[in-house]
């Protein structure tokens, strides 16, 4: 029989930023939890970082051990479009052989299509207030903070992971499949500000346990720091 294991989506922000002599820095952190979360951003310099909507991975399946020591792999990327992810999943067995994509395993992996409620699947964001025209360093740090012993997450393997945007029409501004690139400060209604999308990857082991309750879990966090 087929475990399931739930994943939804909320993000907690910690923001914290420090001046220094030549530069200013704010810093984000973002996690894939039960419940959105924000804070509102502190300026630094005329820089201040906010956690937007969740990093959700919806409902997916743990290996259902017909191939044991197997993996399953969830990995949910960018598209140029806003609001369009790509989403892919794949079985990896104990030699690191890899399935095809988005393809039946021996393994059952698959994200669940059931229209439960509880299968939301979403990219993450932040927004950041900076001043017009100003370059703005921004460096995307994934941490595997879950307790359960069975998954891990980590920034995608492949595929564009961040999207930059306008605040006020949505324009594209910048696409990158690092975690570390650099984007234009953009003027908005009454200051400068770019919104950040990020994707993420997660990879589900037999030994992970299925979520309890009617809500999903902490399977990691997303930082996101800003600098001039």
């Amino acid at each position: 029989m087929l475990k399931h294991f739930l994943i939804l989506g909320g993000l907690m922000a910690c923001v914290a930023g420090t001046a220094i002599t030549a530069s200013a820095q704010e810093t984000g952190s973002v996690s894939a939890e039960a419940f959105l979360k924000m804070t509102d951003p502190k300026a630094v310099d005329g820089l201040g970082v906010k956690a937007g909507s969740s990093m959700q991975f919806g409902t997916i399946y743990i290996p259902n051990g017909e191939l044991p020591g197997s993996t399953c792999a969830y990995r949910l990327t960018l598209s140029a479009n806003l609001g369009e992810n790509i989403r892919q999943y794949w079985e990896v067995d104990r030699d690191g052989n890899v399935s095809e994509r988005n393809s039946p395993s021996t393994s059952g992996c698959a994200w669940d299509q059931v229209d439960d409620g509880l299968s939301s699947i979403g990219e993450g964001s932040f927004s950041i207030a900076c001043e017009p025209e100003r370059s703005v360093n921004i460096k995307l740090t994934y941490d595997d903070a879950s307790g359960n012993v069975g998954t891990r997450f980590q920034a995608p393997s492949e595929g564009v992971f961040a999207r930059v945007t306008a605040p006020d029409n949505g324009a594209l501004i910048h696409m990158s499949d690092d975690a570390n690139f650099n984007a234009q400060c953009i003027a908005g209604d009454d200051a400068g500000a770019l919104i950040v999308t990020v994707g993420g990857e997660l990879h589900v082991r037999e030994s992970a346990q299925p979520s309890s309750g009617a809500f999903g879990e902490d399977v990691g966090t997303i930082t996101m720091e800003a600098s001039y």
